[in-house]
This record gives structure tokens, sequence and C-alpha cells, in this order.
């Protein structure tokens, strides 16, 4: 890549260019209903000129009209940064995958959503309706600096999800299974698909016939799913170094001070190399290295983004990401994960008289500056003198997010690497991931509805 004189004028400078692909299929039924196909290119150009940031971005890679652009808006002052370390890496990587999918044919593979949403309502006349899509995308990264650093970074993101609805006396639920990964199409076709459309169908046919939780204060053990929901909204996105800069984070100015169960140890890293949220080099070229954030209960620091560790004069921990290089890098979440504790399943249960178990989530809300949050389970059961009883239906759990994470009494010993996910945060959506124990929690508010 020829850089110009231009680039002369800078004390930094950093550019990526993004080339992406992205096809999607889905098929409600036997109907198909998104058949979605797009390229696209984008570069991005950061610079620093008298102490701030100016920062331009386009569809073409004319670097001496972005060098350009970029002089000519330096000279407005904005926010002041610190020192930014020298990024020099010099790295090529690339995601590993067994079958291309784009390599595969349309039909095939709405013939496999057709099958599969079709074994789905086979499960039970209660079934009206079957849906399922694949998503897929290739990324094609450069990023180089000022400083030397020249990375190479090619990903292929697959993901499915697929649902069923059911309804009776006008009561309606739906279940999904779904799993998103860095690799192929093997995430589906490695499926047994009569197996897949079992687990749905059991478990929606099991919500539309569940009773409701009772709604109190009761001890809760959480699956891997919703315990990596939790640390994600609850407390990753308090962990993100903007949003404490921002007065927007319940853990500022909490380094060092207790803020969770001893038996907690929470960082984010670079993850399994399947994870959905797999990254070796960040959005800004800086090696991801595991920063961790709670220790033993202790908060330890924040993920920083080059711009945030300059301001908090701290080391970047790789968590500058950024969805396109049209948009400027930010703090975010890669892989979280909470280190396995000393409990068996049986001993997570045991000593809980009447609690309620909470497996997968379909949603919630935080308030990241009072700590508070809500989330909403997949689905639910009694807890009865250590037992798995009844299912239950519409379970929330909410309360404070210190508090909550002070109550943590049991941690599993195994870890799962959960389903994966796409994360929103100002207009940049990034795909992420969690690997994570079950964990029980002393109290926490159950929504439910009286009998």
């Amino acid at each position: 890549m020829n850089i110009p004189v231009l680039a002369d004028n800078f004390d930094y400078w950093d550019l990526r260019v993004l080339k992406n692909k992205v096809e999607i299929v889905s098929v409600d039924d036997e109907t198909v209903n998104a058949l979605n196909v797009s390229d696209a290119f984008s570069v991005g150009l950061r610079v620093v000129k008298n102490g701030s940031w100016a920062f331009v971005s386009s569809n073409k890679l004319d670097l001496n009209n972005l060098f350009k652009q970029a002089l000519k808006i330096s000279k407005i002052k904005g926010v002041k940064i610190g020192s930014l370390p020298k990024i020099f890496d010099s790295a090529k990587f690339k995601s590993s995958f067994k079958i291309n999918p784009f390599n595969e044919s349309i039909e095939k593979k709405i013939s496999i959503l057709k099958e599969l949403n079709s074994e789905i309502k086979n499960y039970s006349k209660e079934i009206s309706t079957a849906q399922t899509y694949i998503a897929y995308n290739k990324n094609d990264l450069e990023i180089v600096n000022s400083s030397g650093a020249q990375i190479n970074g090619e990903s292929l993101f697959t993901r499915y999800f697929t649902k069923g609805i059911a309804v009776k006396n006008g009561c309606l639920q739906q279940a999904f299974e779904r799993n998103y990964v860095t690799g192929g199409l093997e995430v589906l076709y490695d499926e047994d698909l009569l197996k897949l459309a079992s687990k749905v169908g059991e478990r929606v046919i099991r919500l539309l016939h569940a009773k409701h939780a009772p709604p109190k204060r009761l001890p809760v053990v959480c699956d891997a799913n919703m315990t990596g929901l939790f640390f994600h909204e609850a407390v990753g996105h308090a962990c993100e170094a903007d949003e404490v800069l921002m007065n927007a984070s319940v853990l500022k100015g909490k380094v060092g001070e207790k803020v969770a169960s001893d038996l907690i140890t929470f960082s984010d890293y670079s993850g399994p190399k399947n994870s959905f949220g797999r990254v070796v080099f960040d959005d800004e070229g800086v090696k991801k290295k595991e920063a961790v954030l709670i220790d033993k209960g202790v908060l330890k620091g924040y993920l920083h983004s080059l711009h945030t560790a300059s301001i908090m004069n701290v080391e970047p921990t790789g968590n500058g990401r950024a969805m396109s290089a049209s948009n400027f890098p930010i703090p975010r979440m890669t892989t979280l994960k909470v280190k396995s504790g000393s409990f068996n399943e049986s001993e997570l249960f045991s000593g809980v008289k009447r609690g309620v178990l909470v497996k997968g989530f379909k949603g919630g809300e935080v308030n990241p500056t009072e700590g508070k949050f809500i989330f909403a389970a997949s689905e639910a059961f009694m807890i009865e003198n250590g037992e798995i009883t009844t299912p239950l239906r519409d379970v929330t759990i909410s309360g404070n997010i210190e508090k909550t994470m002070h109550c943590i009494s049991g941690v599993s010993k195994k870890v799962e690497l959960t389903d994966g996910g796409v994360c929103g945060k100002a207009g940049q959506h990034v795909p992420v991931s969690e690997v994570m124990p079950w964990t029980r929690i002393d109290e926490v508010l159950v929504g439910g509805r009286d009998s």
C-alpha cells in the first residue's frame, strides 16, 4: 500500500481496509422469505494531530484524498488524548472452517432449512409455525499504521437460528435453538436435524403447558447461557472504559474494591478458535490479550481501546473494535469467561429448598448508571428440596448488579462455550461469545404471576 507524503503531517495515523461479503437465507415453514447477498468495501483513516483524533472514511481506496480530508478536519480541535503506545506488529491470521458456505448451492441450503422446519412442525400439531435462517459473512481486513504495523486477517462467521411457535387458548409460546461460530456451514450441516428439531419441539410444547413462576425473591440457578447474559449485559458493558469515562457505569471508580463474590474471577480474552467472538488482533492492530476484570471478587480494571487507554494512562487491552472500516473503534467485549468453580451440578441445587432454575435467554434490559437489570429466560423450572420439578414459562429475574454478584454462592466446575451472539452499541454490531459455568445466586427477584 503506497502511503502519500501527506501522512508526514500527523503525529500518528492508522488505516483500515475491509472487504465484507454477506449472505442470508431465511425460510418460514416452506416459504423462502429472505435471500440477501451483499458485498461491501470500506476504508477508514484515523489520524492524531495536536493531541486530538480526526477520522475519515470512504468506500473508495483513494489515499491521497483521505489524507487530504483528514488534514482538513484535523484543524478542528477535538477531545485531547494522552500518549499512544507504539503498535508495530506484523501478522497474518485466517479462521479455519470445513465447509465454505459461499461454495454451497442456494438450493441445498434452502432444502435443509425447509427440512428442519418440517421436522419441527411434525413434532406436534400444536406447533403452528417454524422459522429458520442461516447467515454468514467473510471479512478480509488489512490494518497498517505509522508505527509500521501490518495486520492481514481473513475471518468467516456463520450462524443459524431455528424457532418453533405454538399457540393454545390464546397463549403463544416459542422456543429456539441457535449457534453462532467462527467457521463454516458445518455448524448446521454437522447437526442431526431430527434431534435439533426435537429439542425445539419438545421445549415449545413444554412451555405451552408450563405454569407461571411465583413472583417473589428466591434462590436461582442459572445455566451457562443465562450466566453469560448476566455477565455480558450487566457486568461486561459496565467494564467498557468509554462507558466509565461517560459516567455511564456503575463500576466507575471502583478498581481495587470488592464488587462480587470471592467465587468470581471474570475476564475477556481472545476465545476458542471457533468462538463467534474470536479476536486475534483488534481493529486497531492491538494483539488481544486476556484482560482480567474481576479477580476473586475484586475489580481489577476495564476494557480499553487506544483512545480510552491513552486518557486513563493504561495499556490497551485489544478491545478496540469497529463494525466496519467506516466506524471509529470503541471498547467492546470479545469472548468473556468466568473461571470455573468447585461445584458439581447436584451441589448447585442441594440446599435450595424452594427456588428457580433459569435456562437460556430471550431478552432483557440494563440501567448501567443505576446498576439495575431485568432478564427474561427462555425456559425455567421450579427447584424444590434440591430437585428440578415443575416447568415454568415467561420467567424474568431482576435486581441490582453488585448485590447480585455478591449473592453468587456457587460456580460449577464445568464451563461451556455458549451460543454466541451479536452485540449492539453506539450503532455498531460486533460478534461476541461467552465461556461460562452454571452459577447459583442466593436471592434475586423472580418475575412471574400469582396462581
